[in-house]
């Protein structure tokens, strides 16, 4: 619910999570996490981890990648969830570094779980998150910056941003586009 938005507090380490099926047919989506994890390494950024959430045929190729490049202390595959929305809840971000998203039902839950969510520009994320700022990736030093400022994001923005979701996707809003088209 709305009321339970709060923004993030200025804090020495800040978890991010990622949400995707580990498939072969993600394997892109997942070098860009992959490449992430690098620059954070070579600039020796380390008070931002990811928590990755999925299963698919990849999760042992990709493990074998993070660890391969020692970003383990960066990277942390936690196997599937069936509690996405309380997961989401329990990081200070979302990161999703997918391209290829046919719709972002998992911007709208990182949205309406209070939490900022950074993108890429993609078929989903442009549908959804129009009208909410600083949303998609513009380089990882952006990145980088803007979740070492996530604690400058208040409370009232959070609840702004979750109005915007929600005036275009809660039940409601979906109920009422829907008895509009059948008149």
């Amino acid at each position: 619910p709305r009321e339970d938005i709060h923004a993030v507090p200025k804090k020495d380490k800040y978890v991010g999570i990622y949400l995707l099926r580990l498939s072969r047919d993600r394997i892109d989506d997942l070098n860009n996490l992959i490449e992430f994890a690098k620059h954070l390494k070579k600039k020796n950024v380390t008070n931002i981890v990811i928590d990755v959430f999925g299963g698919g045929n990849y999760v042992e190729d990709f493990m074998d990648i993070v660890y391969a490049n020692n970003l383990d202390n960066i990277i942390n595959y936690r196997g599937k969830t069936n509690n996405p929305f309380g997961e989401i809840k329990n990081h200070d971000f979302m990161a999703d570094f997918t391209l290829n998203h046919s719709f972002g039902m998992i911007y709208i839950e990182g949205v309406l779980g209070g939490r900022k969510v950074f993108c890429m520009e993609n078929q989903g994320s442009l549908e959804v998150m129009e009208g909410i700022d600083n949303t998609y990736i513009e380089s990882f030093d952006w990145l980088v910056d803007q979740i070492n400022n996530i604690s400058d994001i208040s409370e009232d923005e959070l609840k702004e941003n979750y109005d915007i979701i929600s005036s275009k996707f809660s039940q409601k809003a979906v109920s009422e586009k829907f008895l509009d088209f059948l008149d």
